[in-house]
């Protein structure tokens, strides 16, 4: 397996993983509590407190988009070892 490709039993994409079950827990917690109080429209002041928010949310949204990228790797991956698998199976049966 290449160096840039994480084994899907490695510690570190089991890690992964629970970091992003964090980050959806966050997401799904904060984002009704941020539309609830923290949002309050039009054209007031927003409050410092909101900025720092939003550079916490931008930087899960990162992370998310880093995950879908691993994901896609991962399953090109998966993808070229089940039909390389089946390629070899192919030829025995000859």
């Amino acid at each position: 397996m290449p160096n840039y490709i994480l084994s899907h039993t490695s510690s570190f994409k089991s890690a992964w993983t629970w970091f992003i079950l964090m980050l959806t827990l966050y997401t799904a917690w904060m984002v009704p509590y941020s539309v609830a109080f923290q949002y309050r429209g039009g054209d007031k002041e927003q409050g410092p407190g909101v900025l720092f928010w939003l550079i916490i949310d931008s930087f899960v949204d990162v992370i998310f988009i880093a995950d879908i990228g691993m994901d896609i790797e991962h399953l090109l991956e998966y993808i070229n070892q089940k039909y390389i698998l089946y390629i070899i199976l192919s030829f025995k049966k000859l």
